[in-house]
């Protein structure tokens, strides 16, 4: 990003991102939601604004979380990434955030 060029700052973006994520999800339940990691892309002209949520599926169970913590967790945490341009503040896209 040039010096001349002006970016929303991190606080404004994260807003920005929740705002777009939960008028997507209107009407929807998120239960856990939470702001996961805030970066700038690699070329700097865009916000990444990740946010996670426990989903109602049932996780698979997997046999070294029971060995570790004696315990399966309930359901599948969902992790989805807002792209937001860095100079207007306009969402660009919503996706699925691999892990």
């Amino acid at each position: 990003m040039t010096q001349s060029t002006v970016s929303i700052d991190v606080k404004t973006a994260i807003r920005k991102a929740r705002e777009y994520f939960l008028d997507v999800y209107e009407g929807v339940e998120l239960p856990n939601f939470l702001l996961e990691e805030v970066q700038v892309s690699e070329d700097d002209r865009h916000w990444l604004i990740t946010f996670g949520f426990d989903t109602d599926r049932e996780a698979i169970v997997n046999p070294m979380a029971l060995t570790l913590y004696g315990t399966q967790p309930k359901f599948v945490r969902e992790y989805k990434t807002v792209r937001l341009d860095r100079v207007t503040g306009s969402a660009i896209d919503m996706v699925i955030r691999p892990l």
